[in-house]
């Protein structure tokens, strides 16, 4: 029996109202854990209804492109909840806080 290949998760960061909803993803970890970073932060309307947090997600390699490209031009999904919704699917998320533990 051949054994299945692992697939290969990459770290990135999200940012997520409390619905669930995708506004973005980025791997600039040095910017995106400030939430001066994110375009809705300019909107003091939007975060005061939907609380959005910083998360640390990994997905698979494959989902990288479609989620860092969310919310541009070349968006692969048809909205933020899509996108969530396929980040739990396929990805991981924190169990507790907004960050993994070093494994």
């Amino acid at each position: 029996m051949e054994a299945k290949a692992k697939t290969k998760l990459v770290r990135l960061l999200a940012r997520v109202t409390d619905d669930g909803y995708l506004i973005g993803a980025t791997d600039d970890f040095a910017g995106g854990w400030r939430d001066s970073y994110w375009y809705d932060s300019l909107d003091g309307e939007f975060v005061k209804e939907h609380h959005p947090e910083i998360l640390e997600i990994e997905v698979p390699e494959e989902m990288v492109k479609s989620l860092l490209d969310h919310g541009t031009e070349a968006q692969e999904y048809s909205d933020g909840y899509d996108a969530w919704d396929d980040v739990l699917k396929r990805g991981r998320v924190p169990e507790n806080g907004t960050e993994f533990e070093d494994e």
